[in-house]
């Protein structure tokens, strides 16, 4: 966004504040006594400080107190990187140095100033300076500093000072990630897939102390075509993890849930990966995500309550992610429940295209009781087929596939085993396994996490695909001691 065109005015105090991505105008504030002839369509008549809600201003947006050298920012978005550009004009008639552009923070963000050129350099009149103020918030809270010019005619009216809010462009970024909680709990350890199989070191994100983490989902929520990292604790609180302009991530509170997150997927077809799961009752819970990176939460869009084995067998499970399994173009929830007998079943809830879903079908049972399960093309035939197993009977260590077909779910086939070594029910290998693509061959792999022994740390392994049910055998990636949690998040569409 250039300089405004027409004629510009020499009044001894200016400022014009933009947001370039929105093309909006956002009212920072003008020193007390400003003329007001800068041509902007402010008719208050205020004298703009900081604070003031005029019909200009966008409510909570950036505000700042501008004068000649000096431009405080009162307000900075907690939880987004972005990179502020201030223009320095010579409106004068003669020529001006610029001697310095430095930033004062007053928070514990991390900023960083660049100016082009670099001082000390001349404005001729008309001339400009551009100075980048890169700002990554390192908390959860407003963030502020203040930005000071120095030239060597401070004191008269030749400075104008735009400030421009950019939010970085991160639409490209599509390098998947797995998540997990971290030690303790209470932070959250994101490793980048490298390609091939191989993933990246662990970049750890703080939590809330004393509360940990009950679920985490890996989604595009608000539509960017980025990938964000959604974490829930224990008390419903949630966080939201973003790439940032600077390439780290940030996090960011968000209001709490009444429910813990047990998947996600674009249940209502806006472009926006939703979050569900259900309270202790089985009452169902949908939050839709938008495109501000906030949700909606919604309850009553499902009901589970009539899945829980009546004999007393483990709870049920959801399937992280939705997908149609029914062919109709909606996507479908899927719940992997006990039965009676030590056997399993998968229970379909039909989508309606709305984010809401129709009353549980039984739509195919297992061998044993499900401990953990997924959905992916995994033969690669164009339909959806279900993974389940890692559960605390029948074989342990075993899974199943049931492979998807145009009149619903196939009869279970044994897909891998952690332990064939153990024949029947073991206190070893209850776990879980999450399918994803990430050699990019066109077929899931299994990231897959699970105990090894009874009061023995997980171990979590990448089991490779070939389009059959049976997946290869497991590679560690992280082994016992440096695995911390069996819950791993893997990207849900």
């Amino acid at each position: 966004m250039g300089p405004m065109a027409g004629r510009w005015p020499p009044p001894r105090w200016a400022a014009v504040l933009a947001a370039l991505a929105a093309c909006q105008d956002y009212d920072v504030g003008r020193h007390p006594g400003d003329d007001d002839s800068t041509g902007d369509d402010d008719s208050s008549g205020d004298d703009d400080s900081i604070g003031d809600d005029d019909s200009g201003a966008v409510p909570g947006g950036p505000r700042a107190e501008v004068d000649a050298d000096r431009l405080l920012f009162a307000w900075l978005p907690p939880g987004r990187s972005s990179t502020l550009v201030a223009r320095v004009w010579n409106v004068g008639d003669a020529d001006l140095t610029l001697l310095s552009a430095v930033l004062d923070p007053e928070s514990s963000a991390d900023f960083g100033v660049e100016a082009d050129p670099q001082p000390p350099a001349s404005l001729e009149p008309g001339g400009e300076a551009r100075v980048s103020v890169r700002y990554g918030p390192t908390d959860l809270l407003p963030d502020s500093g203040t930005l000071l010019v120095g030239t060597d005619d401070p004191g008269g009216p030749i400075l104008r000072v735009q400030l421009a809010v950019q939010p970085c462009d991160v639409s490209s970024w599509t390098v998947p990630f797995f998540a997990q909680p971290g030690e303790g709990g209470s932070a959250v350890e994101l490793r980048e897939a490298l390609g091939g199989g191989g993933f990246g070191e662990p970049v750890v994100l703080g939590g809330v102390p004393d509360d940990p983490f009950a679920g985490i989902v890996v989604a595009d929520a608000d539509g960017d075509l980025s990938l964000e990292a959604w974490a829930t604790t224990s008390a419903g609180r949630v966080l939201r993890y973003a790439r940032g302009c600077d390439g780290g991530w940030h996090g960011s509170e968000q209001p709490p849930l009444p429910f813990p997150v047990a998947g996600a997927g674009d249940l209502d077809g806006d472009g926006r990966a939703d979050l569900f799961g259900w309270d202790s009752g089985g009452l169902g819970h949908t939050a839709y995500g938008q495109a501000d990176g906030g949700l909606i939460p919604v309850a009553g869009t499902f009901d589970v309550a009539g899945l829980a084995d009546p004999w007393g067998g483990p709870d049920p499970v959801a399937v992280p992610r939705a997908a149609d399994l029914t062919g109709d173009g909606a996507p479908d929830l899927v719940v992997v429940a006990a039965a009676g007998d030590g056997t399993g079943e998968a229970q379909v809830l039909p989508g309606l295209g709305d984010g809401t879903f129709g009353a549980a079908a039984r739509a195919g049972g297992l061998p044993g009781w499900p401990g953990a399960a997924d959905l992916g093309d995994v033969d690669g035939d164009g339909w959806v087929d279900l993974w389940a197993g890692l559960g605390p009977t029948a074989d342990a260590g075993e899974s199943w596939l049931l492979r998807g077909a145009p009149g619903g779910l196939e009869a279970p086939v044994p897909s891998f085993d952690v332990a064939p070594e153990v024949e029947g029910p073991h206190p070893c290998c209850a776990g879980a396994a999450r399918l994803h693509d990430w050699d990019g061959d066109g077929l899931p792999e299994a990231l897959a996490g699970w105990f090894t022994g009874e009061g023995v740390d997980p171990v979590v392994a990448l089991l490779g695909g070939d389009g059959t049910p049976i997946f290869g055998p497991p590679v560690e990636l992280l082994p016992v001691g440096t695995a911390r949690s069996l819950a791993v998040a893997v990207p849900v569409e």
